[in-house]
């Protein structure tokens, strides 16, 4: 079925088989979906602007086509929505340079070395283009008020409450929390060029005039004292080592108030190895030192770090209180 807007799931089932990528690569590659972005063209167009043979740019066209990335109208090629968003260079919410990251033999490479010789491989990768894909995710926006209403804030609720949002991403979990709660606000830290995205999906949900936008390392930028009433940390943990994850909930411990709630939204090993937090666990250790470590060791830090009340509330929930 066509989309009407982008669609972020369609552009990460592109990751699966082996031939798949491959394609997507090579269209990124001759800068294809950059090429549609004023008016569709033939593929005898296409073929003189990207520089290639029309026979196999062709078969290319047409496989782009089945994999609902590109629109054919009588013999005119056009960008469906999801790939003018995320594939056409030309957009901000380009995502090419992600894929290509994710998809590349030298990443793995990488991995392989890691795997040897225990050091990660630390690939650079644009994570405010991944930012851009979930801006786009509106599933996000009711799993997260299921999220905030497991930790015990009801989203329905208009009470005053500042989230402090670290390595916010693209900030849908807060965002949708703001959209509920007029009286919420919200501070978001992350990386200057993720701040981009976040900042423009405040705009997209209406929740601009209540959001904060801190640009700096979360490792280092100061998170203040006794300020906010809940903390957030989603999908980070598992990128930092049991140190810097210590240290890190030492920082936000002082950053609430009393009483105020830490939230953490990661995959977590479990006793009975699983597919995706096995996955993530390697990953995560082979690019950064991280892992997706079990509930247990998270309750041991947070206890470490002064926390009381430390309890799962789902498969990837975890709340602590000060």
């Amino acid at each position: 079925m066509a989309h009407k807007s982008p669609d972020p799931d369609l552009f990460y089932s592109l990751y699966t088989g082996i031939f798949k990528p491959q394609m997507i690569r090579l269209a990124i590659q001759i800068d294809l979906f950059s090429m549609l972005d004023d008016d569709p063209l033939s593929c005898p167009e296409l073929a003189e602007a990207c520089q290639c043979h029309p026979q196999g740019l062709q078969s290319l066209l047409d496989y782009l086509v089945a994999v609902q990335l590109l629109n054919c109208i009588q013999g005119k090629y056009s960008n469906t929505p999801t790939s003018a968003a995320f594939l056409n260079r030309r957009r901000k919410s380009f995502a090419g340079d992600w894929f290509m990251v994710e998809t590349s033999p030298a990443v793995w490479d990488g991995f392989l070395q890691a795997l040897r010789y225990g050091q990660p491989a630390y690939p650079i990768i644009p994570f405010e283009q991944d930012a851009w894909l979930e801006s786009y995710r509106t599933p996000r926006l009711e799993s997260s008020l299921e999220m905030w209403h497991a930790a015990g804030i009801d989203p329905m609720l208009n009470i005053p409450i500042r989230i402090l949002d670290i390595a916010c991403g693209c900030g849908i979990k807060s965002f949708a929390l703001l959209q509920t709660n007029p009286s919420a606000r919200v501070v978001c830290i992350d990386r200057p060029e993720v701040l981009d995205v976040s900042t423009c999906l405040a705009g997209r949900m209406g929740v601009r005039t209540r959001s904060s936008f801190r640009k700096g390392d979360l490792s280092t930028i100061s998170l203040g004292s006794s300020e906010f009433n809940a903390a957030l940390l989603g999908q980070i943990t598992y990128y930092l080592t049991p140190d810097q994850n210590l240290e890190l909930f030492d920082r936000i411990f002082t950053a609430l108030l009393p009483g105020g709630l830490l939230l953490i939204d990661a995959a977590m090993r479990m006793e009975q190895p699983e597919e995706a937090s096995s996955m993530i666990d390697f990953l995560t250790w082979a690019s950064s030192g991280g892992g997706a470590y079990p509930f247990d060791a998270y309750k041991r830090w947070l206890l470490a770090s002064g926390y009381q009340m430390v309890e799962q509330i789902g498969s990837t929930w975890l709340k602590a209180v000060k």
